[in-house]
């Protein structure tokens, strides 16, 4: 997720609330225009955004730690018993979580399931 101040205050109603629930983001704008939370051996990474990995890297980490439950579909896969993500063709069809920015390119994988 991308991080910036405005972005912070936007899906927050105050600074000391950003801070409370985002104290790790909150420390490093203060220092940086930009930081990036990623997830990373099971946990949640704030770093600027200059040191952060690209979302592809990221997919593909934690793809390689779960490989025993997911593993890349084919384009012959049946869609049944694949997950796709799949995202709305427009921004005022899509639901944010608050502090993402409006306009980012939505990033979509496909993967299947396995027992």
């Amino acid at each position: 997720m991308r991080w910036t101040l405005t972005a912070l205050k936007r899906g927050c109603p105050s600074l000391a609330d950003a801070k409370r629930e985002h104290p790790a983001v909150f420390a490093l704008l203060l220092e940086y225009d930009v930081t990036i939370e990623y997830w990373e051996h099971g946990r949640l990474r704030v770093v600027p955004a200059a040191s952060a990995p690209d979302a592809t890297t990221v997919l593909a980490r934690a793809l390689r730690q779960h490989r025993r439950r997911f593993r890349l579909a084919s384009p012959g896969d049946a869609p049944g018993g694949a997950l796709a993500a799949q995202h709305p063709a427009n921004e005022d069809d899509m639901l944010q979580p608050a502090g993402v920015e409006p306009g980012l390119a939505p990033v979509s994988f496909s993967f299947s399931y396995r027992n």
